[in-house]
């Protein structure tokens, strides 16, 4: 009765049906005929004209579960750049064992056909993540042309698998399908209105999952929102493997364990002391030791991006002092754990790329390192040296993720999985403030400005560190990088990393402070006996939100953050401001009655003082619809200010 409640529960996302079927086979053309393209996607520069995904998985003799792998694809590219992004097709080897056949051809508009020359075929192997590749190059593509290839591979079977369906181009055609044995079953999931998968059984009683998809329309950057969570995708995880059990197979609590066994259980105590002794004398408080031992760390081993099974072995990264995420990550629990530190490993994806699905137990989620320290309610980032406890990858934060919890029952230890969400960091922890000091010359028509611009966190804080590091020509170039003042080189007088000064409370906590000074004739100009200071240009360019085409009117935040600036302007001799009320600008949306976004600037003028205060900041990562007019203000706002310009006339 177990197993046919399990069965019910899984295929109850699915559109079922109890009719048998044949297997479809991949189908190449002898003969192509040159394709007709939808009227609605005349316009665009490439046209997807069929995306055709197989995998048909099987035991072999050995009763291993392999399979093949065939993607067949087609375009009509209708400019130079798309021929120059498409006449080169790079193919991963990834879990293929063998490349079984590689099919690709030129249609011309009359007919033609350019059948592709197989000595195009290159292999080519990353320096160091070790990753392969067949590169083949397609020759006598010309504007207006079909472009077709067929790629069959032998692989290894997928337990996750992850399909995007759509693309910056439209796509007419879109066919996936999965065939595995009876006693495999698979579940899916469709993201972003894609529909759901179809599930079938075929004649000889394998299963047959199928989607079939026309007309998928291109996706469209925007401004505030990321393409790639946007776009439409099929997730898909091994479910049940009825010939070895019943239960459910790799779940969060499976994911936890191996987890665990990887980052814990490879503990070699010699070398774990080496390391101790190293980081040497700790402080009693855990806080302080985490910060103590993830600075010590970070400041003596080199972080790689890609991962090596050798960086999961602390003797090789004792000796060559480098590793990946994950070896740090590893190093680091393993610490935690000596010390008795109360600590979680978590796994997260990014959200710029997928948002991480709590309900959808696919491991293809579990792509970043964070760990979590309860008691100081902060998260640690492993993969980043400059990042420290309670600043972490803006990206993993405001989503979901695999917390691995240790349990300990008397001298056993294990873990288990838990998936929670991962809070961003406050606007107040990510700030770019300024105090800014203007005057002008009247005579010349010159102005200098003295600006002191610290910065918190992910808004710039973290570049402290990577400062220290660098030769002095990088350090210059970071500098000028940092500027937020617009200026020709040339008009730059002083530029420094310095300290907050006195009466600059805005920024006494910031990570990162320089110091410019400028004398430049960009922000004056004369108007009769006038004078027009164009003081919003003070602040730097601002982002704008002025729309032409319509969007999804929804948005998503990189991280929280805040500006606070102070703008200072001694007023010449002999003048006064005709408009000092230019510099007010206010724009709020709340939440109920909490302010989550917002621009507002203020001015005192007192004898020849003027002075702007600026409050902006953004307390929420996502901006839903009933939010997002307020939001585009408030962000239009700050662009508006640029165009503040004050007018000085003669008293």
């Amino acid at each position: 009765m177990r197993y046919l409640i399990l069965l019910a529960f899984n295929f109850s996302v699915l559109f079922v049906s109890a009719v048998n079927k044949e297997k479809s086979e991949p189908f190449w053309e002898t003969s192509p005929e040159y394709s007709e393209i939808s009227s609605e996607y005349t316009g665009e520069n490439v046209v997807g004209l069929l995306l055709d995904e197989r995998r048909d998985y099987y035991h072999d003799e050995e009763g291993d579960m392999i399979g093949t792998h065939t993607m067949h694809r087609k375009y009509r590219l209708n400019n130079e750049e798309s021929i120059n992004n498409f006449n080169k097709i790079s193919v991963s080897l990834s879990d293929v064992i063998e490349v079984l056949e590689i099919r690709a051809r030129v249609v011309k508009p009359d007919g033609k056909i350019v059948e592709f020359d197989e000595n195009n075929i290159k292999e080519i192997k990353e320096e160091g993540s070790g990753n392969a590749y067949k590169i083949f190059a397609i020759d006598g593509i010309e504007v207006g042309d079909d472009v077709e290839y067929y790629v069959i591979n032998k692989v290894s079977y997928e337990n996750f698998g992850r399909l995007f369906v759509q693309y910056d181009y439209p796509f007419q055609e879109v066919n996936f399908e999965m065939i595995t044995p009876k006693t495999i079953l698979y579940d899916f999931k469709g993201y972003n209105g894609i529909g759901a998968v179809e599930h079938t059984t075929l004649d000889d009683e394998r299963n047959c999952y199928t989607f079939k998809r026309s007309n998928v329309d291109a996706i469209k950057g925007e401004k505030f929102a990321y393409k790639t969570p946007r776009r439409q995708r099929i997730e898909y995880r091994l479910d049940y493997n009825l010939g070895r059990k019943l239960s459910q197979s790799l779940t969060w609590d499976d994911a936890a364990q191996r987890i665990y066994e990887m980052l814990y259980l490879n503990n070699d105590e010699k070398v774990l002391k080496k390391w101790i002794s190293e980081i040497g004398q700790l402080p009693a408080d855990d806080v302080e030791k985490v910060i103590q031992i993830e600075d010590f760390l970070k400041r003596n081993i080199f972080i790689r991006e890609f991962h090596s099974p050798e960086f999961d072995d602390i003797n090789f990264v004792y000796e060559n002092k480098v590793t990946s995420s994950r070896g740090m990550a590893g190093l680091m629990a393993k610490l935690f754990n000596y010390y008795g530190i109360d600590h979680q490993v978590v796994l997260t994806s990014e959200r710029d790329n997928v948002k991480f699905d709590p309900d959808f137990q696919s491991w293809n989620y579990l792509e970043e390192y964070l760990i979590y320290i309860p008691e100081a309610n902060k998260y640690i980032d492993p993969s980043n040296y400059a990042l420290r406890l309670g600043c972490f990858n803006g990206m993993c934060s405001a989503n979901y993720g695999l917390f691995v919890e240790l349990v300990n029952i008397g001298d056993f230890q294990s873990a288990i999985g838990k998936t929670k969400y991962i809070k961003a960091t406050g606007a107040e922890e990510n700030y770019h403030n300024m105090y800014i000091n203007v005057v002008v010359e009247v005579d010349n028509a010159i102005s200098k400005v003295n600006t002191w611009t610290g910065f918190k966190g992910l808004s710039g804080g973290f570049i402290g560190l990577i400062y220290q590091m660098a030769d002095e020509e990088q350090k210059k170039n970071m500098l000028k990088s940092l500027m937020t003042i617009e200026a020709p080189e040339t008009d730059i007088t002083l530029l420094e990393r310095n300290e907050p000064q006195e009466g600059q409370d805005m920024m006494a906590d910031a990570e990162m402070v320089i110091h410019s000074e400028v004398e430049t004739n960009t922000f004056v100009e004369e108007a009769g006996n006038k004078l027009l200071l164009h003081i919003g240009n003070t602040i730097g360019p601002q982002v704008e939100m002025y729309f032409e085409d319509e969007r999804n009117p929804v948005a998503e935040n990189q991280f929280n953050r805040s500006y606070y600036r102070e703008i200072e302007f001694r007023v010449p001799d002999g003048y006064k401001i005709k408009n000092p009320e230019a510099s007010v600008i206010s724009v709020v949306e709340k939440e109920g009655e909490e302010p989550i976004f917002i621009f507002d600037s203020k001015y005192t003028y007192e004898g020849q003082q003027y002075k702007v205060i600026i409050d902006e900041y953004y307390k929420e990562i996502y901006v839903p619809e009933e939010h997002f007019e307020g939001f585009k203000n408030v962000v239009n706002a700050a662009a508006d200010f640029n165009k503040v310009v004050l007018v000085l006339e003669p008293i």
